[in-house]
C-alpha cells in the first residue's frame, strides 16, 4: 500500500509544501494584476456615477462621490502600473 507511514507522511508533507509554495507564486504575479482591475473598476463605478446618474440622495452628492471614486481609482491604476513595472514585490523562482 502506502509503505511504512512514515514515508507516507514525508510524501504528504512535500506535497504540500510544493502545493502552498505554487499559491505563493500565483499570488504573487496576479497581485498587480488584481490592482490594476480594482482601479478600473473604480473609475468605472465612478464615472457612472459622475456621468450617468440622474438620481438623487439627501445629503450626498453623487456626482461627488463619483469623481472621489475616479480619483481613487486613477490613483490605485498608476500605483498598480508602477508596482508591475518594476518587477512587483518578491516573487518566488521556480528552477
Amino acid at each position: 500500500m502506502w509503505g511504512a507511514s512514515g514515508e507516507a507522511h514525508n510524501h504528504r508533507v512535500c506535497r504540500s509544501a510544493h502545493i502552498s509554495i505554487g499559491r505563493r507564486a500565483l499570488r504573487s504575479e496576479t497581485r498587480g494584476d488584481m490592482t490594476i482591475a480594482a482601479s478600473l473598476l473604480l473609475i468605472a463605478v465612478g464615472a457612472i456615477l459622475k456621468y450617468a446618474l440622474t438620481a438623487s440622495l439627501a445629503g450626498i452628492d453623487l456626482q461627488t462621490v463619483g469623481l472621489i471614486l475616479m480619483i481613487a481609482g486613477l490613483v490605485g491604476l498608476v500605483l498598480g502600473l508602477y508596482v508591475g513595472a518594476r518587477g512587483g514585490s518578491q516573487r518566488v523562482r521556480s528552477e
